[in-house]
């Protein structure tokens, strides 16, 4: 199976990898970010909850509660699609 990650490098800006927040939020803001890489960094595929936690390492609770935080901060929006989500 191939990675959906870039083969290289993750772009992540300084502002969220200098972001005085938790680590694990910032980690899995840059695994988010990751996801995005195909689009230009613009937004994930559509991904079911628990296949978006499955990729990042979380588990579904955890990343609803760093998705809130990254939201808060402005870094991403999270838009519904029946049953599947697309991070921007």
């Amino acid at each position: 199976m191939n990675s959906p990650y870039p083969p290289d490098y993750i772009k992540l800006p300084p502002t969220i990898a200098c972001a005085d927040v938790e680590d694990g939020v910032i980690v899995t803001m840059a695994r988010v970010l990751g996801l995005c890489w195909t689009s230009r960094y613009r937004e994930t595929s559509p991904l079911p909850p628990d296949r978006l936690a499955e990729l990042v390492g979380r588990s579904r609770a955890t990343l609803y509660r760093h998705l809130n935080r990254a939201q808060e901060l402005g870094w991403l929006k999270v838009e519904r699609r029946g049953r599947r989500l697309v991070l921007r």
